[in-house]
């Protein structure tokens, strides 16, 4: 599928988090939004930066009406150890035939076999109001500024409903 652009409907899908609990978009819609993330290889350092990062900061999504789903394509037995030292609070889901990241366009290196980070802030309505497609493994947006998209975020569809 081609690149998402803010503003499209956020494709749906249905998924299974490695421990086993389903997760899908619909189950967020009208509830709270949503920062999906999609990993680009449990290995590398900066993604597990990050993901740390996210962790750190999953609190204060929580508290901002905001959920984060971590999606890699890497088979769930590739992810477990990692995992394990982790313990991440958000679900990680696995999409090893890369039908999610297909759906969101998610780019793959052409130098090296693998992907690139990609990021969407997915509000309460299922419309995408973010997108971020990394052109390499350190082109990432931190945690913090979503922090502060949601709020702007919030503050815009209250405006919209009054």
């Amino acid at each position: 599928m081609a690149e998402l652009i803010e503003g499209a409907v956020a494709p749906l899908f249905d998924a299974q988090s490695v421990d086993g609990r389903p997760v899908s978009l619909e189950g967020f819609l009208g509830r709270c939004h949503l920062l999906l993330v999609f990993l680009w290889g449990a290995r590398r350092r900066s993604c597990q930066r990050h993901v740390r990062s996210l962790a750190r900061s999953y609190p204060l999504f929580l508290e901002k009406g905001a959920a984060i789903v971590a999606v890699s394509s890497e088979p769930a037995r590739a992810l477990e150890r990692w995992l394990q030292a982790s313990v991440l609070p958000f679900p990680v889901v696995v999409d090893p035939e890369r039908e999610i990241a297909e759906t969101y366009g998610q780019r793959r290196s052409w130098w090296r076999v693998g992907e690139l980070p990609a990021q969407f802030l997915i509000c309460k309505r299922g419309i995408v109001r973010f997108v971020e497609y990394g052109r390499n493994p350190w082109d990432v947006t931190p945690p913090n500024w979503f922090l502060l998209a949601i709020g702007k975020l919030d503050a815009a569809l209250n405006a919209q409903t009054q």
